[in-house]
């Protein structure tokens, strides 16, 4: 009975390390947002979560039956390659998720952008991120979506987020993408929309406190090492 109950063991652990993946935005939303750990660290602890869960997981299913059958070193790098396969497979690691990707995009002058908001945009003489989203781009649902992690998880930089396109869409953008706290702007038309954020979307600025471009992420590209220096910058 001892045996059964251990081989159940170590396959619900092993379960619980195939599952995790799937969960892996989910937990690091959370744990970023209400725990307060970074992303990039967040993401190294989740894979490593399914690697100890995988090397425990074989080793209660082989006690239960073969105990000993692998020295203590053997299987803790059976459970390392196992683990991270099975995290890769789900979740693979792409050249674009960490360090920062800058492609140094200029903006055009401040006092533009403003004049076209009808000033409900003015530069604040600080740190700010300047977001321009697509209501219909799935990069930009995601990108929103890690915007309102980090200001939930008291990102100081501001963040202002700018759309073209009919209000009602805009509060369903934001709805859907829990950003109904952040600031946002309309642009008149498409043509002033593109003027500003160029030809891919989401193109997203950070300007300094002189009004000046420090970095430029489009799409994928703000990634958890950009997310964690927004998060790194005091005002």
């Amino acid at each position: 009975m001892k045996k059964i109950v251990l081989f159940l063991i170590g396959l619900l652990i092993i379960g619980l390390a195939i599952l995790t993946p799937f969960y892996f935005d989910a937990i690091l939303y959370f744990t970023v947002s209400k725990i307060g750990f970074g992303w990039v660290v967040t993401t190294v602890l989740i894979r490593l979560l399914v690697i100890i869960f995988i090397t425990f997981g074989i080793k209660f299913c082989l006690d239960a039956f073969k105990p000993k059958i692998l020295k203590n070193w053997l299987l803790i790098i059976v459970g390392c390659a196992v683990g991270f396969s099975v995290g890769f497979a789900v979740l693979p690691i792409y050249d674009v998720d960490y360090f920062m990707q800058n492609d140094n995009l200029e903006l055009k002058p401040l006092n533009e952008l403003s004049d076209a908001t009808n000033n409900t945009y003015n530069h604040g003489k600080s740190y700010e991120v300047l977001a321009f989203l697509d209501v219909g781009c799935s990069h930009c649902m995601l990108a929103a979506q890690r915007l309102g992690i980090n200001f939930r998880a008291g990102q100081n930089v501001p963040i202002h987020l700018f759309f073209s396109g009919s209000e009602a869409d805009v509060i369903n953008f934001r709805e859907k993408n829990n950003v109904s706290e952040l600031t946002y702007h309309l642009l008149p038309n498409e043509i002033s929309f593109i003027y500003f954020a160029g030809f891919e979307f989401p193109s997203i600025f950070l300007v300094n406190p002189e009004g000046e471009v420090a970095y430029h992420w489009l799409a994928e590209k703000l990634n958890y090492n950009a997310l964690d220096y927004l998060l790194s910058l005091e005002q």
